[in-house]
């Protein structure tokens, strides 16, 4: 239980492990306190020996400090092209004469910045490999899951899935593009109403684009699409159908909604304390048991005015429930 991440320290070939348990979602906003808060909180993290294995670790921050180059990931991070765009260039005006890079294939990009063995060291999770049936009454009721493109001799096929994931649909193999062609034809969705899963297959040129990072997926599935390539990362969906040239025109999140997303992203939270939910979990469960790291409670220190507006806050929650 967590959100695990790393900090690495990058200082010429030394690499200094720093670890969090429970903020991994927060690294959006942490990052925005800029260079001296982060680099402060940071130093003030548990140093540890190793980078926390797949599927445990859910972000990480590179910081190299000779270069002054700051590179990061964090699942938390909206995966919608207009609004990481929005917050690389608000980081930017953060960190002044820093290089700031979003590692949009996670530990695939930072294996390759920190020189290191990682990828291969990893154990992947089993594919969730779908039947002939499920995919032909795979349909869209409640909820869309990915948005599908088809492009071939000019012509561009959009359809959508229910339940079938980006996994499921890679893992079946080549004759998964003829079943989904006999699904139902929908408008290219603008990025407001886009799904967080985008896949493009490009018959005449024999790519795959996918608008997510799928990590030992390709590992595993390239024999079966061996005429193919694969081109992934958290770009969002938009920045996948400009890989793939396809016009974007008239599809960008409205300006107010990116704003909104981004407002939203980098809001300090700060209130979470692991004694107490420690607390809550015991109350449940008499007989629980807490690995030490659980009560990692380190996070950055808080300026007045951010103190006092916290408790502002709680005070007017408690006075609104009374």
């Amino acid at each position: 239980m967590g959100q695990r991440a790393n900090y690495i320290i990058k200082n010429q070939d030394k690499l200094t492990i720093h670890y969090t348990h429970w903020r991994a979602n927060c690294i959006a906003q942490d990052l925005y306190l800029g260079e001296k808060r982060f680099l402060k909180y940071v130093n003030e993290c548990k140093i540890v020996d190793e980078i926390i294995n797949y599927p445990w670790i859910e972000g990480c921050v590179i910081i190299d400090i000779l270069n002054k180059h700051l590179c990061f990931w964090s699942w938390e991070i909206p995966n919608v092209t207009s609004v990481i765009s929005y917050y690389l260039q608000a980081l930017r005006d953060k960190w002044t004469g820093w290089t700031i890079e979003h590692l949009s294939n996670g530990m695939y990009d930072a294996e390759k910045i920190l020189a290191i063995d990682y990828v291969s060291k990893q154990e992947f999770s089993k594919l969730d490999i779908p039947s002939e049936e499920d995919v032909i009454d795979d349909k869209v009721e409640e909820w869309i899951t990915v948005t599908v493109l088809i492009k071939h001799s000019n012509e561009l096929f959009v359809t959508s899935t229910g339940n079938l994931s980006v996994e499921s649909i890679i893992s079946y193999g080549p004759k998964i593009i003829e079943l989904l062609q006999r699904k139902p034809r929908y408008n290219l969705p603008n990025e407001d109403d886009a799904t967080q899963e985008c896949i493009i297959f490009d018959i005449d040129s024999k790519v795959i684009f996918i608008s997510q990072s799928e990590f030992g997926l390709w590992e595993q599935t390239a024999p079966l699409w061996d005429s193919y390539a694969l081109i992934m990362g958290d770009t969002g969906y938009i920045a996948t159908l400009q890989m793939a040239n396809i016009d974007t025109t008239n599809l960008l999140l409205p300006q107010d909604k990116v704003i909104e997303y981004f407002t939203a992203l980098v809001a300090q939270t700060s209130d979470f304390n692991p004694a107490d939910f420690a607390q809550r979990i015991i109350q449940d469960q008499k007989d629980a048991v807490f690995h030490p790291d659980f009560f990692d409670n380190t996070k950055p220190n808080r300026t007045i005015i951010e103190v006092i507006t916290s408790k502002l806050k709680s005070l007017f929650k408690r006075n609104n429930s009374s």
